[in-house]
């Protein structure tokens, strides 16, 4: 683990930190096998280990930008569109992925104004694969895609995968990314158990920030046949 911390953009706010908390304390009596093993496909700098319950959770991050993965020693270095985990590995994926909004932007501000994205947080451009520096579109779509398929294969089929997403404001219209993980979980043959609306802080910065979308959600899915 690097003695310097890269900072990371959107890591977990508080709200969805401690909502994530209460959830995996009432799920951990769901499972025989003790500890629960969680992953986070997308960990960034980490956050996810703090779900970690000494016996009872143990937890796996997987981050594909060298510098945000050194921030912890349980999370590795990996591409989430082909994991380096077996089958049926995890009770429980957990992630926030990018909601491919303007914080996908990899270019250098050059009108002086303020950037609250990936590429000005880490100081260069991201890896090709990374779905941080897509806008939601084709490509971003494909590659989350890919993603959820290797969420759905590395847990057990008893497991949840939990995504934490919002919708956004693109010139001056909501785009409804929540609607397009369920339709697409759907199709991957989950079921949405729960959906949780937790109110956060959002940007304060941006063309779009008076319009900004005042809430994200917590969204448990399973799979349909269990």
């Amino acid at each position: 683990m690097t003695d310097i911390e890269a900072p990371h953009p959107s890591k977990y706010s508080k709200a969805i930190l401690d909502h994530l908390e209460g959830l995996v304390d009432l799920l951990i009596t769901l499972f025989d096998r003790k500890p629960i093993r969680i992953l986070d496909p997308m960990a960034g700098v980490g956050t996810i280990h703090r779900l970690a319950r000494p016996n009872a959770v143990e937890t796996t991050g997987l981050e594909i930008e060298p510098e945000w993965a050194e921030q912890h020693p349980n999370t590795i270095e990996g591409d989430a569109t082909a994991m380096p985990f077996g089958d049926n590995s995890f009770e429980l994926v957990i992630f926030s992925p990018p909601y491919g909004n303007r914080m996908a932007d990899q270019f250098v501000s050059k009108d002086g104004t303020y950037r609250v994205t990936y590429y000005h947080f880490l100081k260069r451009r991201l890896h090709e694969n990374s779905a941080a520096g897509m806008h939601f579109g084709d490509q971003y779509k494909k590659t989350m895609r890919d993603i959820l398929i290797e969420c759905k294969r590395v847990t057990i089929p008893k497991g949840l995968v939990i995504i934490n997403v919002s919708n956004f404001i693109r010139e001056q219209k909501e785009i409804d990314v929540i609607q397009w993980y369920r339709d697409t979980m759907f199709s991957l043959g989950y079921r949405v158990l729960k959906d949780a609306e937790v109110q956060t802080r959002r940007m304060r910065y941006g063309a779009n920030h008076k319009l900004r979308v005042g809430s994200e959600h917590v969204i448990t899915f399973k799979l349909r046949r269990f």
